[in-house]
């Protein structure tokens, strides 16, 4: 478990110490919303908030705002979703990952916080674009002045891949910096993937946090789908505006 913690915003990045076990994870998935599972009430009580989301993660672009007129309605596990954006302060806005890469992004001059759910399909989709170009508009963000973090996620020490997917890479401008050859095996980087796409969106590039991403593949304090397959519980990323 790690805290970056500001006077200005929380981020929690969680491990499978404090996760959601496989059984929990998918409960609340088929329940939409009607099983809340108890690691809520830990991280409402361990961090002082009104209440914390999560979508039911499909590995697409899609996503959620949540505002001061919407917030009332929801519910953690009732939408499904990619992205999660809010300017409300005194809420949790969660994502669950076992490889797959959590981005937060914060703006710290218009207050806003954005987290997406990286994994391969997403990021190739631009999930993390998505969420920038969406800040942008809506609350007329300036893209140089966004902070990102990258937490727990499959590292390209362990990330192999296979021909197919090193394929559908080579579409990507000078795709050979995001793989690193090892014993005839690729393997894919796939925080560096996401922060080009970022650096693209006019995020600088001394703007990207490093220190929260250990591999969850070869350290055995995360969940990993690569290593455990569908028993794989989730790990827990959440932000929060103060």
């Amino acid at each position: 478990m790690f805290i970056h913690n500001t006077n200005s915003v929380l981020i929690y990045f969680g491990d499978s110490s404090r996760g959601i076990s496989f059984e929990e994870y998918r409960r609340a998935y088929t329940s939409k919303g009607k099983f809340i599972p108890e690691i809520c009430n830990f991280l409402k009580s361990s961090f002082l908030i009104q209440e914390c989301f999560f979508l039911r993660q499909t590995h697409s672009t899609n996503g959620l705002i949540i505002s001061k007129e919407t917030v009332r309605d929801l519910k953690p596990f009732l939408y499904e979703g990619d992205f999660l954006i809010t300017d409300q302060p005194g809420l949790g806005i969660g994502i669950l990952t076992a490889d797959c890469l959590p981005i937060i992004i914060y703006d710290p001059t218009k207050h806003i916080l954005g987290l997406a759910h990286a994994g391969w399909r997403g990021s190739l989709s631009g999930i993390a674009a998505t969420v920038v170009q969406i800040i942008k508009k809506q609350y007329s963000c300036n893209p140089s002045l966004l902070q990102v973090f990258f937490g727990p996620a499959a590292k390209c020490c362990c990330y192999a891949i296979d021909d197919t997917f090193a394929h559908r890479l080579k579409g990507c401008k000078n795709y050979e910096r995001f793989l690193n050859l090892k014993n005839n095996c690729y393997y894919f980087d796939l925080a560096y993937f996401n922060q080009v796409q970022l650096e693209q969106c006019g995020i600088l590039p001394d703007a990207f946090c490093y220190d929260y991403n250990m591999c969850s593949i070869c350290n055995n304090s995360f969940y990993s789908y690569r290593n455990q397959k569908e028993k794989a519980g989730r790990q827990i990323t959440m932000a929060i505006l103060k």
